[in-house]
Parts: C-alpha cells; sequence; structure tokens
C-alpha cells in the first residue's frame, strides 16, 4: 500500500473521529446542564449519535494504526507536516460538522436557525478547528514516534558481550590454535 494512501485513508479516519469528538465537546459548551442537553439533542435529531460514536472510535483506531504501519513499512516516502495534517483535517471536521448538523434538523424537522442557538455554531466551528489541531499534533507525534521505532527496528541487535568472550575463549583453545598460542608463550589447559 502506497504511503498516500495510507495518508490518505488515515486523515479520514483521524478526521471521523475529530468530528465526533469535537461535535460532543461543542454540546457540551453550548448546553452545559445534562437534562438541557439531552432534550437538545433529543430535539435536534441526534437520536443516531451512539451507533456513530462508536464506529467513529473504531474507524479511528484503525486510522491510527494505518499512520503508524504505513510509515513503518513506506520508507521512501517522507510523512506530510504537522501545517498540511491540520488543514486537511480542518477542512473535513468544519465541512463534516456543517454537513451533520444541518442534516440532523432537517430530518427531524427542526429548524435551521437553531444553529445559532447558543452560539452553537460558531462553538462547533471553532471546537472542530482546536479538535483539528490536536490531531495533527497527535499524528505528528506517532509518525515521530513511528520514526524512531523504524530506526531501532533498522540497527542489528548487539551481541552479548558474554557471547563474544564465549566465542573468543572457545577460538583460542581449539587444538589448531594451540601451536600457535605456544609460539607466543601462551600455554592452554592441559590436552586431555
Amino acid at each position: 500500500m502506497s504511503g498516500h494512501r495510507v495518508n490518505r485513508s488515515a486523515v479520514l479516519g483521524v478526521a471521523a473521529g475529530g468530528v465526533l469528538l469535537g461535535h460532543w465537546i461543542t454540546y457540551r459548551l453550548a448546553s452545559p446542564h445534562a437534562h438541557a442537553r439531552e432534550v437538545l439533542l433529543a430535539r435536534t435529531g441526534h437520536a443516531y449519535l451512539g451507533f456513530v460514536n462508536d464506529l467513529g472510535i473504531a474507524l479511528t483506531l484503525v486510522a491510527v494504526a494505518a499512520v503508524v504501519l504505513g510509515h513503518l513499512t513506506d520508507r521512501d516516502q517522507p510523512p506530510a507536516g504537522v501545517g498540511r495534517w491540520f488543514v486537511r483535517l480542518a477542512c473535513f471536521q468544519v465541512t463534516a460538522f456543517l454537513a451533520m448538523e444541518v442534516v440532523e434538523r432537517v430530518s427531524s424537522g427542526a429548524p435551521l436557525a437553531g444553529l445559532m442557538h447558543q452560539g452553537l455554531l460558531p462553538t462547533g466551528i471553532a471546537v472542530q478547528v482546536a479538535v483539528a489541531l490536536a490531531g495533527a499534533l497527535a499524528v505528528r507525534w506517532l509518525l515521530r514516534a513511528a520514526g524512531r521505532l523504524q530506526e531501532i527496528l533498522a540497527q542489528p541487535a548487539p551481541i552479548p558481550a558474554f557471547a563474544v568472550v564465549a566465542r573468543l575463549v572457545s577460538t583460542a583453545y581449539t587444538p589448531a590454535a594451540r601451536p600457535a598460542l605456544a609460539t607466543a608463550g601462551i600455554r592452554g589447559p592441559p590436552p586431555r
């Protein structure tokens, strides 16, 4: 799988998780009281969120694995920088958030004007941008960690010191080495 395709699917997965996290934070900020928030969510077509949140978490975990494994297996392509990840995530998340809110209200018969209720829309956009930045930073950290892991895995395994000493000792005391050692004035154990 090419690194470019891994990056696209990883962006989609991380962004999907970011949209859901941002959505949850937005409603917590817009309606801090639990009962009022539940009423608002029920009134505006959010009954599906339990299943979608579970799906989003699974998709995000798969995306995180794709980021790490893609970076470990594709050595030729450098990873996208944090700025590029941020722009991709922010654009997707803000667009998805807006679409999600409009579809929720249209499907539930709630008025679209309710999007401005308690600053929901501006808060949601700001939260999505903040979550996108956090997601981009998390992806950068994951890529750096994967790069470090790749360096560690690429290094040859160190030979334990006792193995080196054992090899030297076994080589020095072979029957072929005895005459050479004797001419150097080094005595080995007596032959058996």
